[in-house]
């Protein structure tokens, strides 16, 4: 994956290196050759006797165009003649006529196919003449094809480099986020590793208490879960194979619920829990990811609150709003950019993906969430009505 935006440029300026290319062998080779022998094709068939069997034969679009020239004409005929035709004289001025060559005259103005002949009469009135088919016209035509194509290749190829780089620049942003979620992953990992590993220890020499050293095992224990989970979450979502089952839903029904679940927690550290919900707020969404975006928001919440979390569900017109806050001290001014970064570390070493997950679960509902700072920290969700989610 390394340098892989280069190689896909790379391969588009090659890729369309190669179609200008066979364009150009095309128009400046194969057209020219073709005319020639389609030209050779219209002056042998007018040479020839009529055949009423075969009529077609030798036929092509530059039969109506082989010209007629009589040789050894007088310099007073000169005035009549065309510029072609000059120029055809000229050309075979001082050489041995022989009957049935063909030659190809091409210069600065001309470019012409024909081919001289004898007459069958007695020597007395034999004379000589050439067949010509010019086909200047037809080839400055196609040389203007040329540069028009020759542009439209060029054009849609600086397209093709532009999206292939945008392209690339997407997988190595995709590669580079993946290498650091592993690494994140695993520097999170370590520390509860770290610490149920060393109050082990503690145990199994005697120099830490059982039971205070079984406690903090237990609690990192439960934390190293909860990130596994939200880990596995996350990746399902980035790719895509999480399955949704997306109802119509009361979600003030799923906040209570969730609320009910953090009562003891609240009762027992002597802080309060105020919830202002509507009377219904009908969402199509799925209920098992939409209570883990609460409950995730809920338990931060409770965790940086002094005394108050306050829970509030508003229903407006096309959406639903649900808004969790604390009065506690706040978001620190340079996290509020980064707050719904994967594994950010913030000003206080607060670092985590539980936030990162919440984001992820309210853009699959076609939802939007932020946070600022009101009192405390306020993090509002608003949730889209009246419409199926994809």
């Amino acid at each position: 994956m390394n340098k892989i935006k280069l190689k896909i440029l790379l391969t588009c300026l090659c890729s369309v290196v190669l179609i200008l290319c066979a364009l150009l062998v095309v128009v400046n080779v194969a057209i020219p050759k073709d005319l020639e022998r389609r030209a050779k094709k219209a002056i042998e068939y007018e040479y020839g006797e009529y055949d009423p069997e075969d009529d077609n034969k030798g036929i092509n679009f530059l039969s109506s165009s082989v010209g007629y020239l009589e040789m050894g004409q007088d310099d007073a005929d000169y005035i009549y003649l065309t510029e072609i035709e000059k120029a055809v004289l000229s050309f075979c001025k001082d050489k041995p006529i022989v009957d049935g060559e063909f030659y190809r005259m091409k210069d600065r103005n001309n470019n012409l196919i024909f081919a001289t002949y004898i007459s069958d009469e007695s020597s007395a009135e034999r004379y000589e003449y050439a067949l010509y088919v010019d086909i200047s016209a037809i080839l400055n035509y196609v040389k203007w094809l040329n540069f028009m194509f020759g542009g439209a290749v060029i054009l849609v190829g600086a397209i093709i480099c532009a999206i292939g780089l945008k392209l690339g620049k997407t997988i190595e942003s995709a590669q580079e986020i993946r290498q650091s979620f592993f690494q994140n992953a695993s520097h999170e990992l370590k520390t509860p590793l770290m610490a149920i590993q060393g109050y082990a220890e503690g145990i199994q020499t005697g120099v830490l208490p059982t039971n205070e050293s079984v406690s903090v095992i237990l609690e990192e224990s439960d934390r190293m879960t909860v990130l596994i989970e939200e880990l596995l979450a996350l990746s399902k979502i980035d790719s895509a194979q999480t399955k949704s089952d997306f109802k119509e839903t009361d979600v003030t029904e799923i906040i209570k619920s969730v609320v009910n679940s953090f009562l003891p927690a609240f009762e027992n550290s002597q802080k309060e829990l105020t919830v202002e919900l509507c009377d219904e707020a009908v969402v199509l969404c799925d209920e098992r990811q939409t209570r883990k975006a609460v409950s995730n928001l809920i338990s931060n919440a409770f965790k940086f609150c002094k005394t108050t979390v306050y829970v509030e569900c508003v229903n407006e017109k096309d959406k639903v709003r649900i808004t969790i806050s604390d009065d506690g001290e706040g978001i620190e001014k340079e996290d509020e950019p980064h707050i719904f970064d994967r594994f950010y570390t913030g000003k206080k070493g607060n670092t985590g993906i539980g936030l990162a997950l919440t984001k992820e679960i309210i853009k699959m509902h076609g939802g939007n969430i932020r946070a600022y700072n009101r009192n405390g920290a306020v993090f509002e969700i608003t949730l889209p009505t009246g419409r199926k989610i994809k």
